[in-house]
Order: C-alpha cells, then sequence, then structure tokens
C-alpha cells in the first residue's frame, strides 16, 4: 500500500500543499532550508502515526485548523487539527461576525477519519492505520544511524527473536561464575601459603603429660626415700656418739669404780639400752636404703624433651589439615565454576540455534551481544551503499502493509546511493518520500517554496 494522492492545509510552515506522486516510487521533495519541505513529510508521519507522532503545536503559526489528507491504494486517512480562538481582552474583535483574526488560542485537538474508497467510515480508525504502520520509524537512514545496542533491540524486535530468558541466564551464570571464581582465586591464595609436611603424625600430648606427671612423683618419691635415709643416718649417727660417750662414761665409771658402782651400773644398762636404740635404727637405715632402691628412678627429661617438640609436630598436623580442608573447597569451587561454564555454552548453543532459525530481512543479517552485523562484521563497518541497503531492508520489513518511507536527510546520500535506493525499491514495489535541500528544482518530484508547491 503506498500514497497516492496527498493535501496539506496549515500544517507547520505549510500553507497549502496538494501533490499527486503517480506511479513514481522516489518522491523527492526539494527546497531550501525553511520553505517547508521537512513539513510535508512531518505530515505524513502525523496523520499515520496518530497522537503520539504529532507535537504539542502541529498548526501554522497564525491559524486555528489544519488539515492532512493522506490517499493511499484502498484507504483515505483524514486528520484535522483546531485550536479555538480566545477573544477575551482582544482589541481586533471586527464588528463583522465570523470573521477574527485574534491570535491568542486555545489547546489544540484533532480528530481522525479513516474511509474506504467508497466512503466507508471505519469505527476505530487509528487502530486501522496501527495495523498498516510497524513500530520502527519510517526513515531507514535513522536506523543507519542508531547506537549497536538500539539497532539490536529493533532488529530483535522486527524479527520476533526473543532470548530474553537466554540473556538472563547468561548474565546469572557468568554473574555466579565470577564469585564462584574469585573464591577459587581467593582459596588459590590460601593454599599457596599454607606449608605442607608429608609423613608427619599427631604426637598425644595428653599422656606425655600424664607420664611426665608420674616421673615427678616417682622422682618425689625417691627424694623422700633419700630425705628419710638421711634423717635416719643422722639419728643413727648421733646413737653413735650417744655411744660412744656412753663408754666413756663407763671407763670413767670403770676408774672410779669402787666409788661409783650403782653409777656404773646404770651407765651399763643406759650403754646396754643405747645399742638396742642403734641396732634398731641401723636396721631402719638399712629397710629404709632396700625400700628407695627398690622404688627405681625415672628420668623426666626425655619425657619434657618430648613435650617440647610435641606442639611443633602438631602444629604441622594441623596446617596439613587446613590445608587438605581448603584444597577439598578449591576443587569444589573449581568443579563449580566448570558446570557454570559448560551452562553458558549451551545458552549461546541455544542462542546460536534461534539466530539459525529467525528469518532476517536481508541475507547476511546477524545478531551479536554487540550488535547488528552483516556479513559476519559489525554493521557499522559496513560500506555506505551496504548500510543503505540493509536500513531500506529493515525499514521495508518493519512496514510490511504500508509500503512508505520517510528518509529526512536525502543530502546525505550521493549519486550511487540514490540510484540504488530507487532500484530497491521499485524491487520492493515500495514509496520513499525524502527531503533534499536545494535551491534547484532539477531532478526534484517536488519543490517546495514558502509553504507551496513551486509552480
Amino acid at each position: 500500500m503506498r500514497i497516492t494522492h496527498l493535501t496539506l492545509e496549515n500544517i507547520k510552515r505549510i500553507t497549502a500543499v496538494d501533490i499527486t506522486p503517480g506511479d513514481g516510487t522516489l518522491i523527492v521533495v526539494g527546497g531550501k532550508n525553511g520553505a517547508g519541505k521537512s513539513s510535508v513529510l512531518d505530515a505524513i508521519m502525523y496523520a499515520i502515526g496518530g497522537q503520539s507522532a504529532s507535537p504539542s503545536e502541529p498548526i501554522r503559526a497564525g491559524e486555528a485548523e489544519a488539515k492532512i489528507v493522506v490517499e493511499l491504494d484502498d484507504l483515505i486517512v483524514t486528520r484535522k487539527f483546531k485550536r479555538d480562538r480566545i477573544h477575551e481582552d482582544c482589541i481586533n474583535v471586527p464588528t463583522v461576525v465570523g470573521v477574527c483574526h485574534c491570535t491568542k488560542f486555545g489547546p489544540t485537538t484533532s480528530t481522525l477519519v479513516v474511509t474506504n474508497k467508497d466512503g466507508a467510515r471505519y469505527p476505530t480508525p487509528q487502530a486501522i492505520l496501527d495495523k498498516l504502520y510497524g513500530k520502527l520509524t519510517f526513515d531507514p537512514l535513522a536506523f543507519a544511524s542508531m547506537d549497536a545496542k538500539a539497532q539490536r533491540g529493533l532488529l530483535t524486535q522486527l524479527v520476533g527473536l526473543d532470548t530474553s530468558d537466554l540473556e538472563q541466564q547468561k548474565l546469572a551464570n557468568a554473574n555466579e561464575r565470577t564469585l564462584v571464581n574469585r573464591e577459587v582465586k581467593a582459596l588459590e591464595g590460601q593454599l599457596t601459603g599454607l606449608p605442607e609436611f608429608p609423613g608427619v603424625e599427631g604426637v598425644d600430648v595428653a599422656a606425655l603429660m600424664a607420664e611426665l606427671e608420674e616421673a615427678n612423683a616417682s622422682l618425689r618419691r625417691v627424694r623422700e626415700a633419700e630425705t628419710a635415709v638421711a634423717a635416719a643416718e643422722q639419728r643413727l649417727q648421733h646413737s653413735e656418739q650417744t655411744c660412744q660417750n656412753a663408754y666413756r662414761s663407763v671407763e670413767q665409771i670403770d676408774a672410779e669404780i669402787s666409788a661409783l658402782a650403782r653409777k656404773r651400773e646404770q651407765a651399763i644398762q643406759d650403754s646396754a639400752a643405747k645399742t638396742d636404740e642403734w641396732e634398731r635404727l641401723q636396721a631402719e637405715v638399712t629397710d629404709k636404703k632396700t625400700w628407695a632402691a627398690q622404688l627405681g628412678r625415672i628420668d623426666p627429661a626425655p619425657i619434657q624433651q618430648q613435650i617440647k617438640s610435641a606442639e611443633s609436630v602438631n602444629a604441622k598436623v594441623r596446617s596439613n589439615r587446613a590445608r587438605a580442608d581448603v584444597a577439598r573447597r578449591l576443587e569444589l569451587k573449581r568443579a563449580a565454576s566448570k558446570g557454570l561454564t559448560e551452562n553458558l555454552a549451551k545458552v549461546e548453543a541455544e542462542r546460536a540455534a534461534r539466530l539459525v532459525a529467525t528469518q532476517f530481512p536481508i541475507p547476511g543479517l546477524g545478531i551479536t551481544d554487540e550488535g547488528v552485523t552483516f556479513g559476519g562484521i559489525p554493521f557499522e563497518q559496513a560500506s555506505s551503499s551496504e548500510r543503505l541497503k540493509v536500513s531500506v531492508a529493515i525499514g521495508l520489513a518493519a512496514n510490511p502493509k504500508l509500503r512508505v518511507l520517510l528518509i529526512r536527510n536525502g543530502n546525505l546520500l550521493d549519486t550511487d546511493s540514490l540510484a540504488q535506493l530507487a532500484e530497491q525499491i521499485d524491487a520492493a514495489g515500495a514509496q520513499v518520500w525524502m527531503e533534499f535541500v536545494t535551491s534547484s528544482a532539477d531532478g526534484m518530484a517536488v519543490m517546495i517554496e514558502d509553504g507551496h508547491v513551486a509552480g
């Protein structure tokens, strides 16, 4: 469906324009800057695109009403704009009723009527137009000037390629893998900082402490026995000295025996008693020595040495255990990272499969994470002729029923590009309305001057 007739009244810079393109597929609207040529293309957008495509002030300055009539192959679209004049405090209201040159206006309203060629009106006119007009821009050069992400989004929308689920899976897996790999790095650092001591076994410090306690106890018992023996020996020595003193007393008494008989007898008895005590103590000393010899002596020095070295050995054992634990966790995280990498590969494989199954508007188009590709290279790196070809194909695919494209800046296209564009739209049975800044009417389908068609 193409435009067969266009009529404009009071739209932006346009006063009145009536254009019949005939069989032409490339309608070049020429004119100087400010002449109104942009208003011609804007009017087509206002009529077809609806309220959202229209500005707040589409009516020519100083006018109260405007009208656009777009005749298509099977439909006639009429959109009118109106703003009521405000007469309050207006000094320009004449006495003649109906003639008012007031320049104060209220809000702009619009009406839309869509009929078929027989004049039958459609009850929901904008819905009819929405079915004709795709969601992408009319202007194919606008697509070529978008950034890569915007191009990717529009093309994805156009071909119905929905990879949002895969993008979410990819993002989730990638984020989780980043966290896991960060933990892997941390565990690897911990593992590097932990020394390993092969063949080291733990030492039972508690058992060694018990042995040391037993050795110390035996040492105390031996020392107690030695003390008892020394005390007994001291008492024995004292007894021996006492015995010797008794003998000396006996000798003294013997010397005085005649006078001290009774004292001698007593001394002998005392000497006998002391001798018995000495023999008893001597036997006690012998028994103590025998008991002390039977106790046995345990040297605590080796046990103390073992205890000193036990902490060093056990520290190595603890280090080995800590290292083994870090190694185990490291293996688990490496396995998790590998699983996430495999998940990402599956997501990419599914995404590639969907891309293979996607029907693009033109062979060679593709979509990557970064944007759109053509012939396997980024779209912005393609030649200007290739970008134009692709952009036009996308614009036509976006508007499969309304085969009308608008190009705002035709001056960007050289002679070869214009020829290529004309050939492409002829082959597609489409129609392009293109704005061209010029002061010459040569090559122009329509020349706009001061809001009118020149000539």
